[in-house]
């Protein structure tokens, strides 16, 4: 992705700030609690059809990783700290993830340069982007 692409990307996601509806992402939501129990049901269930069921030796690196929620859903399931990435653009959420999570999970930066090593992760997870880009074509979010 070239800097000007990063630059619109960073842009939207700063004017959606004030363009999201409130509490959208918020757990006192009901409809939020129930996307996340589905998304846990078919990520586990995917889990279990391939043979994984230990994460202790499962990398995972999520790209947006927003302020950190699923990594900690990835905690919670039993990955351990030195095998979670998670990378963010937006300073700001960098710093929100990086007071819940364990020190060095959460890079700041544009995940098309980061230096990752090739195959180096077992699990590339990416959620928020394309949740933002289906809201924006159903015209829920607008710019």
């Amino acid at each position: 992705m070239s800097q000007l692409e990063t630059d619109e990307v960073r842009k939207r996601y700063e004017g959606r700030k004030t363009q999201v509806v409130k509490n959208l992402y918020s757990w006192l939501n009901p409809e939020v609690w129930q996307s996340i129990h589905e998304r846990q049901r078919v990520m586990l269930r995917l889990f279990a059809q391939r043979g994984v069921m230990n994460f202790e030796n499962t990398r995972v690196v999520e790209v947006e990783c927003g302020t950190g929620g699923n990594l900690l859903e990835f905690l919670r399931l039993g990955f351990q700290p030195p095998n979670l990435i998670g990378i963010e653009l937006l300073e700001d959420r960098v710093s929100i993830a990086n007071k819940v999570l364990p020190v060095g999970i959460v890079r700041a930066g544009d995940a098309t340069v980061i230096d990752i090593a090739k195959a180096s992760q077992d699990i590339v997870f990416q959620l928020r982007l394309f949740v933002a880009i289906r809201r924006r074509l159903s015209g829920t979010l607008g710019e």
